[in-house]
């Protein structure tokens, strides 16, 4: 059950892209496109987690934590307004999520 936090935050991260994508620089859509669709490949990988070897499973929380800071950053850099803020605050979120998650999988198995 832990495990359908993070795969419950990133499905609400997929529901929807920026309004404001039709304002922002080609640089900041295309780093908005990766970023969502790293989104995608992170569900796909987070279903998965329970299948793999410990040392598997924290190197792949810890590249979750790494990619969840690029997003929120992106999502800062080039989002305004309201999308920014909720971008943002829900980026924080799957941060502390993934934080969380490395300490209970990762320090357990130490």
């Amino acid at each position: 059950m832990k495990a359908a936090l993070p795969l419950c935050l990133i499905t609400l991260l997929l529901a929807a892209a920026p309004a404001d994508a039709g304002t922002m620089t080609r640089a900041c859509e295309r780093e908005i496109a990766t970023v969502l669709k790293g989104r995608e490949e992170a569900l796909t990988r987070l279903r998965g987690l329970n299948d793999l070897p410990p040392e598997a499973k924290c190197a792949a929380i810890a590249r979750q934590g790494e990619f969840e800071r690029t997003s929120r950053e992106v999502f800062a850099r080039c989002l305004t307004g309201k999308d920014r803020e909720q971008y943002v605050s829900d980026s924080d979120e799957m941060i502390e999520t993934v934080r969380q998650a490395y300490t209970r999988v990762c320090q357990a198995e130490s």
